[in-house]
């Protein structure tokens, strides 16, 4: 039911955030209204000194005085002292917390408009900021209003005409806070569609970003941004339309008419983020510096946070980006466009991708296998790290994959679990130690469990070690059956043989030895669990994990364990899975054959020799079953 309009004269209005955009609608009221009171609460105190000394906004809106009906305040509750009318103008990464404080403080007949554009992430579930809202302050009801538009700060505080949709399904408060902003040079457009309005200020930003990119990298210029507003507009069609709202509203100022003027304009953040990190990247192949990439490494959920901080400005859109394909995903909703997007900035995928989709958007899934990997460490110290610092880049590949079901979050957790019980702790320090105890173990009988020992073969003779490493190309060892040796017996003859040292296959079995199992994760060793070869989700999983260490130039060795006859087509199911997906890769890879010829028996312990047979290119095989045969893998 709608709320009867408010005869009540207002004497004060809130705004809470004092950003540049808070800013300069704080100064748009307070000069359309000498008579109201304007009280903008700044969380920063330096904010807050230079509005009330000053006049001005130093940090966010320098240059531009402001009105003197206009005062900065600390205090959550003294700014929502008695007003009906607030504005919500914080990041939207902290809306909710915001508004949570701000409960407790409103009027009962209070109305809340948000400037704010974006997602929010609140109890785990992805919401827009109207959503967020209603959650953090649910005695609003319907009395919430989304204030978005092609408006930049810069444009609005110098009084340069403008425009701008107000949408809220409660008249009233879409009519309260049009008189409020609306002057000679400021034009509102009232809509009961709040989801269209709030849609289209949070889309278009990671499309400016986009735009931005582009901006900077070869080859590109007006025509290519041309495409990519069309697209954009698409996609954004799309969600708005899978989340409920009309066509009309995304076509009109909010929509359409913000996302060229954010997506064009020198003086959008977002596009200007986008230009600093493709140029960052064709400087230096790298936006970050050292230091930040390898605290993104193993901090990989805060990319977005660094980048930001390191340019000094908010950019909404990269936060925007990560929720979006959360909520496509949901909702079944194919964004080729900002799904090309999130890889370049997430996952690092080389900025061509983005250029190529815009290009055309149907061809993306291909382009998406082809295009190359921007890792933020280099290959060297990639090498260096263990299997679990590639955990996030594991599980984002394997939740694109065909065998998650609709219960995305258990199968993520599940796999998860598999993948902590799974991967490698090799370590540079931690693998020398290791591997000289193990050295050490194998010249003790008892210790060795009377296991043959495997000498290693000359590769001087053999002509594969140093040749190997001078092409560059990833060696991918496979055991072609079933041997008596331990894969650590083999991995230490591979690394006395002048090979590079693999990552190697262990079976999970029961009974296991805490402190061998210990040693063997830390030589390199992962462990995989016959028992779910079954699982199409563990063998996929499998898949990403070592896909991504061949993707990353980090060697090998794959091993059919020894197991019963029944097990084996399960295992052979497995191995082509795993080896599927390295093909997948495009990594230069050569598969080597490892095989052991007795040498001789002495009184203690058999002697044999590793043979490291001639590699298959993987130039040269097409799928996993050619592979098998051109490397003679045998039951």
């Amino acid at each position: 039911m709608p709320t009867p309009e408010k005869s009540e004269p207002l004497e004060t209005v809130a705004v809470i955030g004092a950003g540049s955009w808070g800013t300069a609608v704080a100064a748009l009221i307070a000069e359309n209204h000498p008579h109201m009171r304007v009280l903008i609460w700044a969380y920063e105190k330096q904010v807050a000194d230079s509005i009330n000394r000053q006049s001005v906004n130093t940090s966010y809106l320098p240059g531009i005085s402001l009105p003197p009906n206009l005062k900065a305040v600390r205090s959550i509750r003294e700014a929502l002292s008695g007003t009906r009318a607030v504005i919500i103008a914080t990041p939207s990464r902290v809306i909710y917390d915001t508004c949570r404080k701000v409960s407790g403080h409103l009027r009962p007949d209070a109305c809340v408009g948000f400037l704010s554009k974006g997602f929010c992430k609140v109890h785990g579930k992805t919401l827009t900021i109207s959503e967020t809202i209603s959650v953090a302050l649910p005695e609003t009801g319907n009395r919430i209003a989304a204030i978005s538009g092609p408006t930049h700060a810069e444009e609005v505080a110098a009084r340069l005409h403008s425009c701008i949709s107000i949408g809220s399904p409660d008249r009233s408060t879409r009519r309260l806070f049009s008189r409020l902003i609306s002057s000679a040079y400021m034009q509102c457009r009232e809509t009961d569609d709040i989801r269209g309005v709030e849609l289209g200020g949070a889309l278009k930003n990671p499309a400016a970003i986009a735009a931005g990119m582009i901006s900077a990298l070869p080859g590109c210029g007006d025509n290519l941004s041309g495409a990519l507003i069309s697209e954009a507009l698409k996609e954004i069609l799309k969600v708005s339309r899978a989340l409920g709202a009309r066509d009309e509203t995304l076509i009109d100022i909010c929509g359409l008419g913000d996302l060229v003027a954010t997506a064009l304009s020198p003086l959008s953040r977002n596009r200007r983020f986008g230009k600093d990190i493709a140029t960052r990247m064709l400087k230096g192949g790298q936006p970050l510096g050292l230091f930040d990439r390898m605290f993104l490494f193993f901090r990989p959920g805060r990319m977005m946070e660094r980048m930001t901080e390191r340019l000094n400005y908010l950019a909404e859109g990269a936060y925007a980006i990560e929720p979006l394909m959360e909520i496509a995903g949901r909702k079944g909703v194919a964004l080729p466009l900002y799904r090309s997007l999130y890889e370049v900035l997430l996952n690092r995928k080389d900025p061509s991708l983005l250029v190529e989709t815009i290009k055309d958007p149907r061809r993306f899934e291909d382009l998406y296998e082809h295009a190359a990997f921007q890792p933020l460490l280099s290959r060297r110290d990639i090498r260096k790290q263990p299997g679990t610092a590639f955990k996030k880049p594991v599980l984002d590949a394997l939740s694109r994959s065909a065998v998650i079901s609709e219960d995305r979050d258990g199968d993520i957790k599940r796999a998860s679990e598999m993948f902590d019980r799974m991967a490698d702790r090799y370590g540079t320090i931690s693998s020398l130690f290791a591997f000289s105890l193990f050295s050490l173990m194998r010249s003790i009988p008892w210790a060795g469990r009377r296991r043959p020992l495997v000498s290693a073969a000359d590769a001087s003779k053999t002509g594969r070690g140093g040749k190997n490493v001078a092409t560059g190309d990833t060696p991918v060892y496979i055991i072609t059956a079933n041997l008596s040796a331990s894969a650590i017996e083999i991995a230490l003859a591979l690394r006395r043989s002048g090979m590079p040292v693999p990552r190697f296959w262990l079976e999970l079995t029961r009974g296991r030895e805490v402190f061998r199992d210990f040693l063997l994760r830390h030589c390199g060793g992962f462990f995989v669990d016959r028992s779910a070869a079954s699982s199409p989700l563990y063998r996929e999983l499998l898949a990403s994990y070592l896909s991504f260490l061949v993707s990353h130039r980090i060697p090998v060795l794959l091993h059919r364990t020894e197991i019963g006859q029944a097990e084996t087509d399960e295992m052979d199911e497995t191995l082509m899975t795993v080896l599927g997906s390295i093909l997948d890769t495009h990594e230069p890879v050569q598969f080597y054959p490892l095989s052991l010829m007795a040498e001789q028996t002495d009184k203690e312990r058999s002697k044999q020799i590793l043979e490291i047979g001639r590699p298959v290119p993987s130039m040269e095989v097409n799928d996993p079953a050619e592979l098998f045969e051109k490397l003679g893998i045998r039951d």
